[in-house]
């Protein structure tokens, strides 16, 4: 798992400070992005920043962070984003939850001991707001290429106090008013915020993994997958299945060995155990770098025989590098891609 977060000062900015950096973050955006206007007009775009700007000298830190995103997000791409996973200076603590959003709705999925009983429970209304009213407020803060993103980060959003305060669903800063329902009983709880969870690695999706001595709503053992997020080229062979899973959860070189040469090692441990499905688990790759794609794939597309099969996993948190790469999969192999539900 990710190290854990050390303490960080968070410096006390003022007003002024605060317009400043907001002047020159609209400033970089539009000096550096390709197209800032692909998505959002130009004059919504200046329209958002003045609006924050005026606003800036009544709005609390956590408001004005948060302002900060919503700009952000209205860009309409993933790689534009003020992001609370990537930076401690967010200072942003979580709920002693773990939630997920299924297709009927968002669940506890993992707990810290003393919350063991919510796992399971359904969440109805965060504040007093109706949860697909608190879904909505919360995806327009999210940064995110296509509508599995904003499903991906809307249990992250809701999960921390200070977001919550942000878009008017919590009185206070510090917990978190949830109203839950589990089989036939329904109930109020207010829940105090934990601690500030680790930062994500630079290109793996880590939000599925559950703290060690968190009880989690998988009664078995941690499903492979989700054994060892931090190790970015994993290759296990499965005899009984006889199939060979390769794990990427970044598209990058790792441990001395290179992108393209993790998949000419997938290519010639296929060719020696001739499996009737090679699994590429691209569930955990938030991305990397796109440029060292081509020799990867020109190795997987080498796996495929007559009895030799290729699937691709992939999940919600698939962008960015790993996008091109399902994208020449799909056009250059008869691979097998499937959207996997990740909780399961």
């Amino acid at each position: 798992a990710p190290a854990a977060p050390t303490a960080t000062a968070i410096p006390e900015l003022t007003a002024e400070q605060w317009r400043s950096d907001l002047r020159f973050m609209a400033a970089e955006m539009e000096r550096r992005h390709a197209n800032l206007y692909h998505t959002v007009s130009r004059e919504k775009f200046q329209a958002a920043v003045a609006d924050l700007h005026a606003r800036i000298p009544t709005l609390q830190r956590n408001e004005i962070v948060v302002g900060l995103m919503r700009i952000a997000a209205l860009v309409g791409d993933g790689h534009t984003r003020v992001d609370p996973r990537k930076d401690e200076m967010f200072g942003f603590p979580s709920l002693p939850l773990k939630l997920y959003l299924f297709e009927d709705g968002i669940y506890v999925r993992a707990a810290v001991p003393e919350h063991a009983d919510l796992i399971g429970a359904e969440i109805e209304a965060v504040g007093g707001v109706p949860i697909d009213e608190a879904i909505r407020r919360v995806s327009e803060i999210s940064s995110a290429d296509n509508p599995m993103g904003y499903k991906k980060f809307a249990p992250l959003y809701l999960n921390m106090p200070d977001i919550l305060h942000a878009l008017k669903m919590s009185p206070r800063r510090d917990a978190a008013v949830l109203k839950l329902r589990k089989g036939n009983r329904s109930w109020t709880e207010t829940v105090p915020a934990g601690a500030i969870e680790p930062l994500w690695p630079a290109d793996t999706d880590v939000s599925l993994v559950t703290p060690e001595g968190w009880v989690d709503a998988r009664k078995r053992a941690q499903p492979i997958w989700l054994q060892a997020p931090l190790d970015y080229h994993r290759l296990i062979e499965l005899p009984e299945q006889k199939a060979l899973y390769a794990q990427i959860n970044m598209i990058d070189g790792f441990k001395g060995q290179s992108f393209g040469q993790f998949g000419e090692k997938i290519r010639k441990q296929a060719e020696a155990t001739n499996p009737r499905a090679v699994i590429v688990d691209l569930r955990l790759a938030h991305g990397g770098n796109h440029d060292l794609r081509d020799p990867f794939i020109r190795e997987m597309i080498k796996t495929e025989d007559e009895d030799t099969r290729l699937f691709v996993l992939t999940g919600r948190g698939s962008y960015s590098a790993t996008e091109a790469i399902l994208v020449d999969l799909d056009r250059l192999t008869g691979n097998v891609l499937a959207q996997v539900r990740q909780a399961l």
